[in-house]
């Protein structure tokens, strides 16, 4: 089916997607609180619904609004039937802060693929010397794990390979999966969505062709792509 997005205005193939969803999802339906969502605002990480708090909050504020309109109910009334009042939920998010900035070197060349839903997306390590050195030791370094999505991620693996300096900026996210034998795991990553070169133009050379192109399974600091499961989204999250 295809339709406007209600969030980006985008036309295409659209996704029906209730604004209460969980067991408010009856109720949603019922009081027609249900918007139409292109794939990537939808179910596309990191601006998806349902992976951006933020987006969420905001949708819920809409529809909340969208409901006092509609019924000429009050804030208490729709307190009542939602159980919270959307529009007063922002003093506690004031107080949240992810920011994470990074200079260090990719240990090996990106992989540009592409997510069910057309995005473009990469993952890779940096390496992160420490600012300390311990006497008689060498200096140490930290692998941390990077995703970059879209533009972003299509101009890591046009300008960036193995060695080259990057900086960057995102934020951390967290992911539960489980692996080949079926215990379950935590991956800790960094979503960037700022990146620029940080040595000299030399220091800087784009992956070869081979890698660039390629849609084989992304290796891990901790594992292959073949130790996570893709979670079906039926639509009925509990936010």
């Amino acid at each position: 089916m295809n339709g406007r997005c209600f969030l980006c205005g985008s036309i295409g193939p659209i996704e029906r997607h209730h604004i209460f969803g969980g067991a408010l999802r009856r109720k949603s339906e019922r009081d027609g609180l249900v918007v139409e969502l292109c794939h990537n605002c939808h179910n596309e990480p990191p601006d998806g619904v349902h992976h951006n708090a933020a987006v969420m909050l905001s949708l819920h504020r809409i529809g909340q609004k969208m409901w006092m309109a509609r019924t000429g109910g009050t804030v208490e009334d729709f307190r009542r039937e939602y159980y919270k009042n959307y529009l007063e939920e922002e003093t506690e998010e004031r107080f949240m802060l992810n920011v994470v900035a990074l200079m260090g070197r990719l240990v090996r060349d990106p992989e540009l693929r592409k997510s069910p839903g057309g995005a473009s997306v990469t993952t890779f390590t940096v390496a992160v010397d420490r600012s300390f050195v311990r006497q008689g030791e060498q200096r140490q370094a930290d692998f941390i794990d990077i995703v970059a999505w879209r533009q972003t991620a299509e101009f890591v693996c046009k300008y960036f390979g193995k060695g080259s300096p990057i900086a960057l900026k995102g934020s951390i996210q967290t992911r539960s999966y489980q692996d080949k034998a079926g215990n379950n795991r935590k991956a800790v990553e960094v979503v960037a969505d700022a990146v620029s070169f940080a040595g000299s133009r030399s220091d800087n050379h784009p992956a070869p062709a081979e890698s660039r192109s390629s849609t084989g399974p992304t290796e891990y600091a901790t594992g292959t792509s073949e130790d996570f499961t893709v979670i079906e989204d039926d639509g009925d999250l509990p936010f």
